[in-house]
């Protein structure tokens, strides 16, 4: 008896169950009497329906930026909207719907509905992305630092998209590089001056297109530095140089005025004297009473000297 009584206890409670969740929430089983020993466990066999929950965008499909979206909250039973709850990402919005105004890429994330108070009860989460075109477009130069003629030099073009950029081109000055769309990165090997200007790069996808700002490359003469170096170490010698001999002459002038020797005039002079040959003439011998009247003259014996 206690066993029958407790089997009408739980039809009673499934009967009554369904008024309580709602008109479509349900439990039926099949009208049977079952013995059973005290303090044993049955299986009763039933089966049951639940109200279902589903998020529905309008307009569905694809969805752009810009666009005007509404998220609303179905079920498969009565419920008031009060009832229910829009989720972002598990996290609880505390309202039913959603109206996005010219909706923007960051409105993108997981959408599920949910009975409010009791958020695990909730429908499958639905994916709201929104696509947009090229943004934040910017180029990137490797290596950095100066550029020297011959050396190698890669431009880099960076954007955010959704979906992702399908080409990229390249400008020098505003003009296009390559009438072929090109990669995200831009290579020129052995670089000179005519390859000196202003970059930029612009992004496509289906949505639209986004220019970068240029970037501005100098290509510098090869080794300027080592000739620049080379030249100041020259001038800088031939300075020096001139300082030296300089200081020499001045040196050299000092000390032949201070030192005035006459013994050196002398010998310049003695060096500049140019001696006369000397010529002996022999006389006609004459009487002893001519010698003793004439005495001897000297310059019949040495000649004239002359410079």
């Amino acid at each position: 008896m206690g066993v029958r009584y407790t089997l009408h206890f739980w039809t009673l409670a499934l009967v009554i169950l369904p008024g309580v969740l709602g008109d479509n929430w349900g439990v039926w089983y099949s009208k049977t009497e079952i013995c059973a020993v005290r303090e044993s466990t049955e299986t009763i066999r039933c089966r049951y329906t639940y109200p279902e929950l589903t998020v529905n965008t309008n307009p569905p499909g694809r969805i752009k930026e810009g666009d005007n979206v509404n998220l609303t909250c179905d079920t498969t039973c009565k419920l008031n909207q009060s009832e229910i709850t829009l989720l972002k990402n598990k996290q609880d919005l505390g309202l039913p719907s959603l109206q996005f105004n010219s909706i923007s890429y960051q409105n993108s994330g997981n959408y599920s509905c949910a009975l409010k108070g009791n958020i695990t009860i909730s429908s499958k989460q639905m994916i709201l992305d929104v696509q947009y075109p090229p943004k934040s477009t910017s180029v990137s130069v490797s290596p950095s630092g100066e550029i020297v003629e011959g050396s190698s030099v890669t431009l880099t073009c960076s954007s955010d998209a959704n979906p992702r950029v399908q080409s990229y081109t390249w400008f020098k000055e505003n003009r296009a590089v390559s009438s072929k769309r090109l990669k995200e990165t831009y290579t020129i090997s052995n670089m000179s001056s005519e390859d000196s200007g202003r970059y930029h790069c612009q992004a496509q996808n289906e949505h639209g297109v986004d220019n970068s700002t240029a970037v501005a490359l100098t290509v510098a003469a090869k080794h300027s530095a080592q000739l620049i170096i080379a030249l100041a170490l020259g001038i800088i010698l031939i300075v020096l140089v001139v300082a030296v001999m300089t200081i020499v002459y001045f040196k050299r002038r000092k000390s032949e005025g201070q030192s005035g020797d006459p013994g050196g005039i002398k010998q310049a002079e003695e060096e500049g004297v140019n001696y006369a040959s000397i010529q002996f003439k022999k006389k006609p011998a004459k009487s002893s009473a001519q010698q003793q009247e004439q005495p001897m003259d000297d310059s019949n014996i040495y000649s004239t000297l002359k410079n």
